[in-house]
């Protein structure tokens, strides 16, 4: 009896000394959350390594790892349509925390990210992300576009042709620290007689009065110019121009505009995809032009408070205005001069 005792207890020591104490595991709980939208992810993918069990998040989002040994792991998680997300974990308790934030993927096509305005003209006048008012027109016909298709772009005699944008999205150009692109598609049909008309867009007068803020234009000198105002009266300007652009053919422009750059780099010209050069410069040019009552327009400027009084008229046709409140890359840049259609 009593050798039988020892082997018990012996075994029973034995057992004490293999098994690990239960208060060295732990677990890891949390939350996937949508970054962009701040609402729970279900079915994302946890896995920790070293490699101790997969989880899946439930409807809420919530995940819970259990029976992991004490220690440092990596936590991954993975779901389609989102960028797969990593982070250091400190396993120190039976429920450590470790909320998730991923990030959807971006799906949006350069075309449309941050696009804030945008005339295409196909038959009509409608801004199609509803941001602005539909274009009006004053002595401009229908033309075909730059793929010959009928009723698809608009005319101006250079005379008295305009149309007027509006002005509801004046604060993407005149917030703090601003930047935007504007885009579109023109066919020259004569040049101006006087420097500084010929204006395809702006939002500008052009007048020694101003206000300035943004022009672009075909000059007399067959460039296209494009200029960035941070002060009303033109004190502080960069103003770009492209190699000359023969008359009567279609061309693709876009002037972007990006405060984070260097003064000199701030602004930059696209024709046909191919940055312009610095034509000329005054001042300091800021992080954003300053506000102003002043329209965006077409086929000319406005004089001061009276967009029905047009100024420095454009002779041609122009198709497919796109405004952005976000600088485009030339890869961006490229990609819409690319669409010839």
């Amino acid at each position: 009896m009593k050798n039988a005792l020892i082997i018990l207890l012996s075994l029973t020591s034995s057992l004490a000394i293999c098994q690990e104490p239960t208060h060295s595991r732990g677990g890891i709980i949390g939350r996937v959350i949508d970054a962009h939208a701040g609402t729970p992810v279900a079915l994302v993918q946890i896995q920790t390594s070293p490699t101790s069990g997969v989880a899946v998040t439930d409807n809420d989002g919530k995940y819970y790892l259990q029976g992991l040994k004490f220690g440092k792991y990596t936590v991954n998680a993975k779901k389609d349509g989102y960028e797969n997300r990593t982070l250091s974990v400190n396993v120190i308790s039976e429920k450590t925390t470790a909320d998730i934030l991923l990030i959807p993927k971006e799906t949006t096509p350069p075309a449309h990210r941050g696009l804030v305005a945008h005339y295409p003209f196909d038959g009509d006048l409608r801004d199609v992300t509803r941001t602005g008012p539909d274009a009006k027109l004053y002595n401009v016909h229908w033309v075909a576009d730059r793929s010959g298709k009928p009723n698809r772009a608009l005319h101006f005699n250079g005379t008295s042709s305009f149309a007027r944008l509006g002005n509801a999205i004046d604060d993407v150009f005149s917030r703090p620290n601003a930047s935007f692109t504007i885009s579109g598609w023109a066919n020259t049909d004569a040049l101006p007689s006087i420097a500084g008309a010929g204006c395809i867009i702006a939002k500008s007068f052009g007048g020694d009065s101003g206000p300035y803020q943004w022009s672009i234009g075909h000059d007399t000198d067959g460039r296209i110019k494009g200029s960035v105002m941070s002060r009303l009266d033109a004190s502080a300007f960069n103003m770009m121009e492209s190699n000359p652009i023969p008359v009567g053919r279609w061309f693709h422009f876009a002037l972007v505009f990006d405060s984070s750059l260097p003064v000199s780099e701030r602004v930059t010209l696209y024709v046909d995809g191919t940055p312009g050069v610095l034509a000329r410069q005054k001042g300091i040019l800021g992080t954003s032009t300053e506000p102003s009552d002043q329209e965006i327009t077409l086929g000319a400027t406005h004089w001061p408070h009276n967009p029905l009084s047009p100024a420095n008229l454009y002779e041609g046709s122009i198709d497919d205005i796109r405004i952005f409140d976000r600088a485009l890359t030339r890869d961006d840049v490229m990609a819409l001069a690319s669409k010839r259609n």
